[in-house]
């Protein structure tokens, strides 16, 4: 019934909620087109890729996992510390031409798993990823998940973690 391959008389009223639900879509996408500065392109459906890796990865997100995760930032952050002054004698080397090819794969890859770290976390909460997609900003492309049924979690810890998640996957990989 919800994908319109079947209705009943009581269906009815359903249909043309989700009729007006389509029309609703359209135009917050027309909406989304007009600010040329900042806009969003949704390209993807995920939840239900969202589903399986929740119930595959859902485990990272409990408390002794974020207590190890918390360890291993501060490991890092204290090793930067202690060699700082050969960290900031490579730095030029990141940026430097050569290497844009594998920076531009490697921000790639880490804003993938970001937005995939978001994703897991609302799922496995029981929240719902309804789209994914690019948002230019200033003509800058950058990925997004839709995770805003996170703000209806009891918890406020889970809504903390779920807009967190992308954040601490980056910097447990860093």
């Amino acid at each position: 019934v919800e994908s319109g391959l079947a209705t009943t008389p009581q269906s009815q009223p359903a249909i043309r909620l989700l009729q007006q639900q389509d029309i609703e879509q359209r135009d917050q996408l027309l909406r989304r087109l007009k600010n040329p500065l900042a806009w969003q392109l949704p390209l993807v459906r995920p939840d239900r890729y969202f589903v399986s890796l929740a119930s595959a990865l859902g485990w990272l997100f409990s408390v002794p996992m974020l207590l190890m995760f918390g360890a291993i930032i501060a490991i890092g952050a204290f090793t930067i510390l202690d060699h700082w002054a050969e960290f900031w004698a490579m730095t030029p080397n990141i940026i430097a031409r050569d290497n844009w090819i594998w920076l531009l794969l490697t921000w790639a890859g880490l804003k993938l798993i970001h937005e995939t770290a978001h994703g897991v976390a609302c799922r496995t909460f029981g929240g719902a990823v309804r789209e994914a997609g690019v948002t230019f900003i200033l003509f800058v492309p950058l990925p997004y998940v839709d995770v805003t049924s996170a703000w209806r979690f009891g918890s406020k810890w889970r809504r903390i973690l779920t807009s967190a998640a992308g954040m601490i996957a980056e910097l447990v990989i860093g």
